[in-house]
């Protein structure tokens, strides 16, 4: 019925050669070709996390800064303890081509702002070597972590998952759409909001042909209007 590949080009040639070879195909081969979403959201995000802004850039620096050494390690974590954090996950580093990295440096590093503050006044060199996070900044990351949160949900979902069905595709998205909308109206993400619309408008097409499809879903299962919804 349908075969999910990713978005290489060599493979768009490859599913055309075997609809050409496999006989009696669904709706006539129309469906076949499935992109994995998976891989389009991590397009989406990469592009994304390409355009990254001062205040995750700077927090990205002083994650960076910190973790070069062990004695600057050590440290932090003293500062932790000098605040009253307490904390099981200690500062990582990302990675350029897995934007869920970035997520997961800038969550955990929310999570340890007074220490950031704390480690600032030990280390003379910090404030020298990096432009340091101030309290601005970490309110832009905490709301990049709000929105980052659901792409990271959504992977892990339809990546885990052994038996991905068609109702669960649409319905997730058709979220992924209605989110990204939702946080473009926020004044931090109104410029990249419409750049995510438009990489996702090309990857998955125009949302109300995807709304035709998330009517026919629920009809099939109901529970879908209200996860939907």
């Amino acid at each position: 019925m349908t075969c999910t590949v990713d978005n290489a080009s060599s493979n768009d040639k490859e599913i055309e050669f075997l609809k050409n070879k496999l006989p009696n195909l669904y709706n006539e081969g129309k469906h076949f070709h499935i992109r994995c979403m998976a891989h389009i959201i991590n397009l989406i995000m990469r592009d994304r996390m390409n355009k990254n802004d001062e205040s995750i850039k700077c927090l990205q620096d002083a994650v960076r800064y910190i973790r070069k050494s062990a004695q600057r390690i050590a440290l932090f974590k003293k500062c932790m303890k000098a605040v009253g954090v307490e904390s099981s996950k200690f500062l990582c580093n990302d990675c350029p081509t897995h934007w869920n990295s970035t997520y997961d440096l800038l969550k955990i590093a929310v999570d340890l702002e007074k220490a950031f503050y704390e480690y600032e006044m030990e280390d003379r060199s910090f404030a020298r070597d990096v432009v340091t996070p101030g309290s601005e900044d970490f309110v832009t990351c905490r709301a990049m972590v709000s929105f980052l949160e659901k792409f990271k949900v959504k992977t892990e979902l339809v990546s885990t998952t052994s038996k991905p069905l068609a109702n669960r595709f649409f319905g997730e998205v058709c979220g992924i759409y209605r989110h990204i909308r939702v946080w473009s109206k926020n004044k931090r993400f109104s410029s990249i909001g419409k750049d995510m619309i438009d990489k996702y408008e090309k990857c998955w097409g125009d949302f109300e042909i995807l709304n035709d499809y998330m009517y026919f879903a629920t009809i099939l299962d109901p529970r879908m209007k209200t996860d939907f919804l």
